[in-house]
């Protein structure tokens, strides 16, 4: 990392560098330990398992979507504000 014009820096970053303004402040790495790896794996393999006991109940892909129509529409509406919502953010 180096600096450049005031208030940004030059940071690596896949595809080659790039200028990030931080307002005069150097860019914090964030650096992972065991223990953040063990819990990302442990997420993984429950969200993975999640899907493999459920997947008999699944017959198609109108199965998937719908949820057999057994979700009320005040759910499915909550459901889509929240996601739209968090893609505004």
């Amino acid at each position: 990392m180096r600096s450049g014009p005031k208030g940004s820096y030059m940071c690596w970053a896949p595809g080659g560098s790039r200028r990030i303004e931080t307002r005069g402040k150097p860019v914090q790495h964030i650096r992972l330990g065991a223990i953040d790896y063990a819990i990302l794996i442990v997420y993984f393999v429950f969200v993975l398992g999640i899907g493999w006991v459920l997947r008999r109940s699944v017959r198609s892909s109108e199965d998937f979507f719908l949820s057999g129509w057994s979700i009320p529409a005040w759910i499915a509406g909550l459901a889509f504000i929240s996601a739209n919502l968090g893609a505004a953010a």
